[in-house]
């Protein structure tokens, strides 16, 4: 049987939107397209603000895109946000206050 797990890490500057598919300009790959939890860790001692987290069929987000309300992440934290179904091509942007670790982790149904 063929493995499908997926992990997609990400490394988010402070105050940048940032698409956490980690295929660039081409969103999601397709062979990897699933069903993911969104890990947030949180490795400094200060609380970041996680302001929005978007997701969009590859188009640029808007207000409508918003997937999970504004939160913080206290210091030596970490947040879980899931299921999350992620297609080919898509892309799933996220803006934090701080750097912050960010993973994908997930099944691939593509």
């Amino acid at each position: 049987m063929a493995d499908l797990s997926e992990l997609i890490p990400t490394y988010l500057s402070a105050n940048t939107q940032t698409d956490v598919t980690g295929n660039g300009a081409n969103g999601m790959p397709a062979a990897s397209a699933g069903t993911y939890t969104l890990n947030l860790c949180n490795d400094s001692d200060a609380e970041v603000v996680i302001s929005a987290i978007y997701l969009t069929k590859g188009e640029a987000p808007t207000q409508a895109h918003k997937i999970h309300p504004s939160h913080s992440v206290e210091g030596r934290g970490y947040s879980l946000i899931q299921p999350i179904k992620i297609g080919a091509g898509w892309k799933l942007f996220v803006t934090a206050s701080g750097p912050i670790s960010a993973q994908l982790i997930g099944r691939k149904e593509g």
